[in-house]
């Protein structure tokens, strides 16, 4: 009976283990993307055909990993996309701690900027296509109470603008920087900053769609300045990475 028990304690904990695989796998392959929700734990079960107990003991070994996260009564989503050989998350908030907030905003615009133009040059129908899409995704979702979902997508645009640059390095160099702006852009966030970038978006993605690199720089370099000049009246220096107090971005307003 006992060696019964432990057979199946071993056979629940190795499909937990491929679930774990799968979905490390899809995040490699970009099935899945940062920032993206995961589909509910049923919906899991029926993907994977297992049980709803090995899909919640795989859920939770991804979540100490730091590869997925929870939010309290939105769902569970992607955290972080860079895995290690031994199945672990690498932390690029750790990597990027030495260096100020200023710094890294100074990156994302110099990234960015030339991914707006590289896309303008490189970018398919297809391509540009995803764009659009992604930034009508932003739009239908404008109004919704939970600001990560709306960063998110926010996000998303992004990506698929540097992924219209046609260079796979740009995309995950912009992946990481994302993900150490992600609480500050919640916390910065309103209804009004959405609208405006929603429509910067659609000004780069038309002048992506007319090959107009220089425009599509100009308009990035615009439509980030907001953030950054934010960035520089909080002052945030090394090691503040993540550690935005809402009191303090506040407290001019």
């Amino acid at each position: 009976m006992a060696d019964n028990i432990n057979s199946n304690k071993i056979q629940r904990i190795s499909l937990a283990e491929k679930v774990v695989e799968r979905i490390i796998d899809m995040i490699e392959r970009n099935t899945l993307k940062v920032g993206d929700m995961l589909p509910t734990e049923k919906e899991l079960t029926e993907l994977f055909g297992v049980s709803r107990s090995s899909i919640r003991e795989a859920l939770r070994a991804l979540q100490s990993m730091g590869i997925i996260e929870k939010r309290q009564g939105s769902g569970t989503y992607v955290k972080s996309r860079i895995i290690n050989n031994d199945g672990s998350c690498f932390n690029i908030r750790n990597v990027l701690q030495r260096f100020s907030m200023i710094e890294l905003s100074e990156a994302r615009m110099i990234i960015e900027e030339q991914n707006a133009a590289l896309a303008a040059l490189n970018s398919s129908e297809e391509s540009i296509a995803l764009m659009q899409e992604a930034n009508e995704r932003l739009l239908s979702r404008i109004d919704s109470e939970d600001k990560y979902e709306i960063v998110s997508l926010d996000f998303q645009v992004h990506r698929s603008i540097a992924e219209g640059t046609g260079n796979s390095f740009l995309v995950e160099i912009l992946d990481m920087l994302l993900e150490v702006f992600m609480d500050f852009n919640v916390l910065v966030l309103t209804h009004e900053k959405t609208e405006i970038a929603i429509d910067f978006h659609r000004k780069i993605i038309n002048c992506i769609k007319e090959s107009d690199a220089k425009g599509a720089r100009r308009l990035m370099k615009e439509h980030l300045t907001d953030v950054h000049e934010r960035i520089i009246l909080e002052g945030y220096g090394p090691g503040e990475i993540g550690e935005f107090k809402l009191e303090k971005l506040t407290k001019n307003e």
